[in-house]
Order: C-alpha cells, then structure tokens, then sequence
C-alpha cells in the first residue's frame, strides 16, 4: 500500500506494514536550502528522491522534494524516528527539523 504523508509536522506517528510505500512531500522557500535525511530507521529502505519547482507567479516559488521509502521488517513495538533538516548551505547550522516516528508491523 501507498502512503503520501504532505508537510508532517514533528512529533507525526506514520503507521506501515511491511511491503508499504511511504512518499514524504516536503516543500520550502529558501533558494540555498534542500531537505536532507538525517536519521532513518533500519525498517526503511530509502526509494526515490525527487526535487520538483511547482510554477508560480513569483521569480522564487516553492520547491518541493519527494522522499521515497520501502518498509520492511517490522521494528518492533516501539516508533523509530525518521529526522529530516532543511539544510541550508550558506548556514547548514540552521535549519528545520522535522522528525517522524515510524511504526511497522
């Protein structure tokens, strides 16, 4: 089965069976930043990674990224954390953090 999870904000429990797809869409302003994986349970193979501009009327729109994942395996009874940062690369010491708990059974 598929699942879109659209701007989680931290702190979201995604619950998955093993076989699952899980789609994370992320989206930002800032021209010199891109969403990173920074820590991602075992139970995840990373899929696909795609960076889209959606068209707009203003010269910098949003951009969005796409990260895709397998489950797999089950990670027990506890939620491991899937953490992703907006990663600036003028100042990569500041940036956005948005942590996910991963359940599969």
């Amino acid at each position: 089965m598929r699942h879109v999870v659209s701007e989680p904000e931290s702190g979201s429990v995604v619950r998955l069976h093993a076989g699952d797809w899980l789609e994370v869409q992320l989206s930002h302003n800032q021209t010199d930043a891109d969403w990173q994986v920074v820590e991602q349970p075992g139970c995840l193979f990373p899929l696909t990674e795609t960076v889209a501009d959606r068209p707009s009327v203003l010269p910098v729109g949003p951009r969005r990224r796409s990260l895709g994942f397998l489950a797999f395996g089950a990670s027990g009874q506890q939620a491991q954390p899937l953490r992703l940062a907006l990663v600036n690369r003028r100042c990569p010491e500041r940036s956005e953090v948005r942590e996910l708990s991963v359940l599969v059974s």
